[in-house]
């Protein structure tokens, strides 16, 4: 992973380095799977939050929570 010969491309005012063009950061590439997979276990579920609350073991309003930042499909 430490390949000390890669220079880090930072924005200027030394802001966090830019990503090479079509990569996406980490915690967007996260927030995005985790709606998916919790959209398929909705449906899965016909819909039911408290069984899909039940199934991915968060809590009812975490689960409201968790979609409403997903935003629509």
């Amino acid at each position: 992973m430490g390949d000390g010969n890669r220079r880090r491309q930072c924005r200027q005012g030394g802001g966090p380095p830019a990503l090479p063009e079509g990569q996406r950061p980490l915690k967007q590439v996260m927030a995005e799977l985790e709606a998916s997979y919790i959209r398929r276990v909705l449906e899965e579920n016909g819909g039911d939050v408290d069984k899909t609350a039940d199934c991915l073991q968060v809590s009812r309003s975490g689960l409201y929570k968790k979609l409403k930042a997903a935003g629509p499909d």
